[in-house]
């Protein structure tokens, strides 16, 4: 059992459909490639290497390059997939292609390797290397291989390259040249003239953007937002377009949302506690009800010296969330509208509401006119 309640080995039970589905797919691929490669290509011994088969076969691979590179692809909005759920197709799209090329260039008086052949081919090699130890089998079981192969992989993927990245041991120097500048749309909250002079560090904090959500969560009666840590973010951004959905009259289907955070550090609530504030005000408004479970999973925690999110009254426990107690609750009080779950933390607080999603009855089904997970 391990700390979030789970009996079994969840990284094993939960992913091997996944990791099966996704070896098969692959397979498919290739074995498309060669019977392109192949299909009435083999009348004799010259034909078998003509050089205009594996030349198109890797032309044919750069748009979907193109596409699975990109964070926002179509490919994944219509599968409802993330990036770097994707990304692994990538890589092995790229190995396609470069196979394809060097078997083009060989027919075409034979691969010379010097100059920017022989750096190709240390690249291919590496992301070759690199694509094997992804798979997450590979990584479950030879995480060290799978970090070390990566290392080595990202130093020679850029052999040969005019531009160095160094990265000090204690800090990373970052030079930005030539942004937009947003005139008057950049506040400073402190004095500048103070600051003009003044040689002390200080911190910069970048956001976003991070995205965009798969799944409209408002089209349930009840919602439950799970989160870990700064994984909040995906929360708050769900109960931002749920209550403003409501706020425009667009929809007005759910009434109840049960918000569950947990963290090891109190102080990361203060970089969200307007926020919270104010949406559960409005959503209040709008006739929906929004609690706010804040769970502290650190054995030293502090609760903050002042009174944090007064105006919602919180429910603050030093302990780990119940998460099968909590959906089970939700199904019993809920209205036969559907139940939407959403969770964003660490693999083992995802693992967890994975199998209790996977525990749910035929009758609790029912029950909740529908549950939907969404991570």
């Amino acid at each position: 059992m391990d700390k979030y309640g789970n009996e079994d080995d969840l990284n094993s039970n939960v992913a091997i459909g996944l990791l099966i589905a996704g070896f098969a797919l692959l397979l498919i691929y290739l074995a498309g490639t060669i019977v392109a490669w192949l299909y009435g290509n083999t009348s004799d011994d010259k034909a078998l290497f003509n050089f205009i088969r594996p030349g198109y076969i890797a032309a044919s691979q750069i748009p979907f390059l193109f596409i699975f590179s990109m964070k926002n692809n179509p490919i994944g909005w219509i599968v409802g997939e993330g990036y770097e759920r994707l990304n692994v197709y990538h890589r092995f799209l790229a190995v396609i292609h470069g196979v394809n090329e060097f078997g083009l260039q060989n027919e075409r008086g034979g691969i010379k390797i010097r100059g920017s052949v022989l750096y190709g081919l240390i690249a291919l090699i590496a992301l070759a290397a690199v694509l094997i130890t992804s798979f997450k089998l590979f990584r479950d079981y030879f995480y060290q291989t799978f970090m070390i192969t990566h290392i080595l992989g990202w130093d020679d993927s850029h052999f040969g390259s005019r531009s160095k990245q160094r990265l000090e041991s204690s800090e990373r120097n970052v030079t930005l040249q030539s942004i937009y500048r947003m005139a008057d749309e950049i506040n400073i909250s402190q004095d500048g003239r103070e600051k003009g002079v003044d040689s002390s560090p200080f911190r910069v904090l970048l956001e976003g953007p991070y995205g965009s959500f798969y799944e409209d969560m408002s089209q349930y009666d009840s919602v439950l937002l799970c989160s870990g840590g700064s994984g909040f973010a995906y929360c708050m951004g769900q109960l931002e377009a749920i209550v403003g959905l409501s706020v425009k009259g667009l929809r007005k289907v759910t009434k109840r949302i049960v918000v569950v955070w947990t963290l090891r550090n109190p102080e990361l609530i203060y970089s969200f506690s307007n926020e919270i504030e104010e949406v559960v005000e409005i959503g209040t408004k709008c006739g929906i009800d929004i609690v706010v479970k804040i769970f502290f999973t650190s054995q030293d925690v502090k609760y903050p010296s002042d009174i944090v999110l007064a105006n919602i009254g919180p429910e603050l426990q030093a302990c780990r969330p119940k998460l099968k107690e909590i959906v089970n609750e939700m199904i019993d009080t809920g209205n036969n509208g559907g139940l939407g779950i959403g969770i964003c933390g660490p693999p083992g607080l995802v693992d967890h509401m994975r199998n209790v999603y996977r525990s749910l009855s035929k009758v609790q089904l029912e029950m909740a006119g529908g549950v939907s997970l969404h991570w």
